[in-house]
């Protein structure tokens, strides 16, 4: 009974200290996160090992979870060795209705997309999906433009695609990452299809391609929004979209269509892409401006997308091959793609390396642990907004602190708990229906010894995080009024096009649905439809609350604005 107390003991203290390593994107600790698995203790030789199963092979915080690992456990007396084996979960998208077969090993699916041709998407996409390879990930690549299929070109390939005993397709494969084309099912050939039929060979390529096990398949969208985007909106379950544009306002008014699209498809932007922003000089290293920008808080705070690459113009990323030496030239000694060629003193490679690491953390957030805000109708004809921020858990001088101010019935200005009515008022029927989403914690067992990994009950513990809820609230007709889609804000100016005295005061809410995970969408009786994102609906309430504040009253919702 003594030894087995000793191994509790030793356990607890291991345990203690790996409480204190937090998720930068989950925002709790690795423990109650369930990612340790396979945890043995030698106390004789001082050693630790476990096995750390991450949310994707190609966390960009792999390393610096490992060395943290290693110091803080070294911080304990006993402990002079640490092994860490990193593993990754396995996300299955067989019981997802409708899913291909081809398709339930896939973890994550993403769409690159522009609406316009010419911006570079497609050498994009080819490179994403390779950096996203050498990062660690199984990838798949799958170039669904069948009117001008590039991938041929910038990935050239000798040989053939060959068909399967079950009558399907073998993809063709190059430096670890799975390739699909019309370019490779026919060579040098051209598409002059029908709608119909072109969407038809795309969902072909995507659900009858034996892509086997994958972390991330890369889909390369045509260009514009047609046919193939609801084809493949409906035969796959994609996980988010990549816009591409370049830096003119004609092409972000395009984006921003593009997104739209993408919403109503119920597909959440992680980023936008502006690619040949700007070159370096190779004789001074400044950057230069040769086109002019367009205004890009249209993207930003229209739908609350907070990832805006701006990738530098290189002569050599057009290129489909280029000359090298090395493990990675092929038979003519030339390099592709680019990312393959280049290292992180190059700027390109390094901003297709933060966009691949912006990539894989927001997809593992979304499905792992991120938390969407709450949007419904409340009572006396507002909209409330209950926002979730990660805090480090409260202290018991806290948690004590807050209970007294709740009983003694103080609120902090506009800041409150939702009350029973608003909170059952946001439950019943159509028009008081809320807009909630919630993302999913790691998954595990609770033997930690056996393998099947461990996770505190609640969640948290030591160094774990709780979500900090605000609830803000506005009149309705504030809301409509900070609407800023195209029929409400000028597309190429910013300026305001809506007249306030056109909006009614008694307008509603009617209804409010979620769109992606970064916005809502809300019906008004006055039969008009804002996409309002997260960011902005807080923007609007926030600004509304410092107006009442100065007024030293509630403001009459009929004399806002």
């Amino acid at each position: 009974m003594t030894a087995e107390r000793d191994e509790i003991v030793l356990k607890d203290q291991v345990l203690e200290r790996l409480r204190t390593v937090i998720d930068p994107d989950l925002h709790r600790d690795i423990v109650s996160l369930k990612f340790v698995k396979n945890l043995h203790i030698d106390y004789t030789q001082g050693s630790v090992s476990m096995d750390l199963q991450l949310t994707t092979p190609a966390c960009p915080v792999k390393d610096k979870f490992v060395e943290e690992i290693d110091h803080k456990l070294k911080d304990i007396g006993w402990v002079s060795s640490v092994n860490v084996t990193l593993t990754a979960q396995q996300n299955r998208r067989s019981s997802m209705e409708g899913q291909a077969s081809s398709l339930t090993n896939v973890s994550f699916v993403l769409l690159i997309a522009s609406c316009k041709g010419g911006v570079g998407k497609s050498s994009i996409a080819v490179n994403l999906a390779y950096m996203l390879s050498m990062m660690g990930a199984k990838v798949g690549l799958c170039d669904a433009d069948v009117y001008g299929p590039s991938l041929g070109y910038q990935v050239p390939l000798r040989e053939k695609v060959k068909g399967t005993p079950a009558g399907n397709m073998s993809p063709l494969e190059h430096k670890g990452v799975k390739l699909m084309s019309y370019g490779y099912l026919r060579p040098g050939d051209f598409a002059a299809l029908r709608g119909p039929l072109a969407s038809g060979m795309v969902k072909q390529m995507l659900t009858m391609t034996e892509w086997g096990d994958l972390d991330y398949l890369i889909v390369d969208m045509p260009p514009g929004t047609g046919d193939i985007h609801m084809t493949v909106a409906q035969s796959i379950k994609a996980n988010a979209a990549l816009m591409v544009t370049t830096p003119q306002q004609l092409s972000l008014v395009d984006v921003e269509k593009g997104v739209r699209v993408f919403n109503q498809l119920n597909i959440p932007t992680v980023g936008v892409i502006e690619n040949m922003s700007y070159f370096v000089c190779d004789g001074c290293d400044k950057k230069h401006e040769i086109f002019q920008r367009g205004d890009t808080r249209i993207i930003t705070d229209g739908y609350g997308i907070k990832h805006y690459f701006r990738l530098p113009l290189a002569p050599e990323f057009s290129r489909p091959v280029m000359e090298g030496s090395g493990k990675e030239a092929n038979d003519e000694g030339l390099v592709f793609p680019y990312v393959l060629g280049h290292s992180d003193s190059d700027p390109l490679w390094k901003e297709l390396r933060r966009t691949a690491d912006v990539v894989a953390r927001e997809l593992s957030a979304s499905r792992f642990g991120k938390k969407t805000p709450e949007v419904f109708i409340g009572e006396d004809n507002e909209v409330v907004l209950v926002t979730r921020r990660p805090i480090e858990a409260s202290t018991e001088g806290d948690t004590n602190k807050n209970s007294k101010e709740n009983t003694d019935g103080e609120t902090n200005g506009h800041v409150e708990k939702p009350s029973s009515n608003q909170k059952e008022e946001g439950k019943k029927g159509d028009t008081k229906e809320r807009a909630n989403g919630e993302g999913r914690e790691g998954e595990g067992g609770d033997d930690l010894f056996g393998g099947a990994g461990y996770g505190d009950a609640g969640g948290g513990g030591g160094g774990a995080f709780d979500d900090a809820e605000e609830t803000l609230t506005a009149p309705a007709r504030v809301v409509r009024l900070g609407c800023r889609c195209a029929e409400c804000i000028d597309e190429w100016t910013g300026q305001t096009r809506l007249n306030p005295k056109k909006v009614p005061h008694s307008v509603k809410a009617e209804k409010v649905t979620p769109t992606g995970n970064y916005a809502v969408t809300i019906i008004w009786t006055d039969g008009h439809s804002s996409l309002m994102s997260f960011a902005a609906l807080e923007r609007v309430m926030r600004t509304h609350a410092e107006k009442t504040a100065a007024k030293g009253c509630l403001a009459d919702p009929a004399l806002e604005w």
